[in-house]
């Protein structure tokens, strides 16, 4: 089980490190940002494992997000000419809270047609600058139990009406 644990692990690391391919799947960590590059003129397709339900686009003047008329799952780019800079998208599936986050690179060199994202993993990281727990659940019930341990050890137990009770009764 956990080597099959670290290979889970592992597989994000070898699709960042893999050389872009035109038509490709990924299984997505929504720990991180994944990159996909884009050629001016041409579209891409993000097929999702989950239904979109919002998609939100940086700079939306430089390139047109739709979802498919066909499927819900299915995310069509298409970059516009002027696209020169890099802008991020965040596409949100329905029932689902962790966000798949994507940077749009332009780029001359390479470009991906179609990206099949698998399944996804992760969430994103807490921020934990400056926060201070101030109370929690477990904090009130030891609290609790060690109040009625002091007033255990302080008062006598006091047996008003002893019974005795046979075996597999209870009162």
């Amino acid at each position: 089980m956990k080597k099959f644990i670290r290979f889970l692990l592992l597989i994000p690391a070898f699709s960042h490190a893999a050389p872009t391919s035109r038509v490709g799947s990924i299984i997505f960590n929504k720990g991180t940002v994944e990159k996909i590059y884009l050629a001016s003129g041409l579209g891409s397709v993000l097929i999702f494992p989950c239904p979109i339900d919002e998609a939100f686009l940086g700079r939306s003047s430089e390139v047109t997000v739709l979802t498919s008329p066909k499927t819900k799952k299915n995310l069509l780019l298409s970059v516009k000419s002027s696209f020169s800079e890099a802008t991020n998208l965040i596409v949100r599936c329905e029932e689902q809270l962790a966000p798949f986050v994507f940077d749009l690179i332009p780029s001359r060199a390479k470009h991906q047609d179609v990206i099949l994202i698998r399944s996804s993993i992760g969430s994103p990281t807490l921020a934990q600058e400056n926060l201070e727990l101030i109370e929690s659940s477990d904090q009130k019930a030891q609290a609790r139990s060690q109040d009625l341990n002091a007033k255990a050890k302080s008062q006598p137990v006091v047996i008003l009406k002893p019974q005795l009770v046979g075996e597999g009764e209870s009162r």
